[in-house]
């Protein structure tokens, strides 16, 4: 007895799974940047149309299913069972200065970066703005062209 399964290419979706910390920044209509591992040279775009209420369950911490479409014109190519990445812009800035998160230190609720000028290296005193993937943005303190070194 043959088995079988009825897929509509047009319906094809991708679903992900997101930190409760971070589902709360997506919603419906968002468009996000999917990565199938089965070929990771090419990116496609699709909207987010489902966000879950309630967690999934079954995964260490608490997570949230959300699913992005697969553009209609592609979606013959992918598989059910395929893997990837989603990835959603959620805020963007352009002419910023930014530098690697490992070069701030603390010093009480302060923030401070070793600039290394005329030879020496001095301490200095920073402002950050938004944090993301390693990477920090400095709203004061330092600008381009500034070397900033890792510690005395």
């Amino acid at each position: 007895q043959a088995e079988f399964e009825i897929i509509n290419p047009k319906t094809l979706y991708f679903s992900f799974t997101a930190d409760q910390t971070e589902i709360t920044k997506l919603s419906e209509g968002m468009r996000g940047t999917l990565n199938m591992d089965s070929f990771p040279d090419q990116t496609k775009e699709g909207a987010l149309y489902y966000v879950s209420y309630t967690p999934k369950s079954g995964e260490t911490g608490t997570v949230y299913e959300g699913r992005i479409r697969i553009p209609p014109d592609t979606a013959s190519r992918y598989r059910l069972g395929m893997t990837g990445d989603v990835s959603f812009t959620l805020s963007e800035k352009r002419n910023v200065v930014v530098i690697l998160d490992k070069f701030i230190k603390s010093e009480g609720d302060k923030k401070y970066v070793w600039r290394k000028k005329n030879g020496n290296q001095e301490k200095v005193y920073i402002k950050i703005g938004l944090e993301t993937d390693g990477l920090v943005e400095i709203l004061s303190g330092v600008e381009t062209g500034d070397v900033i070194v890792a510690s005395l």
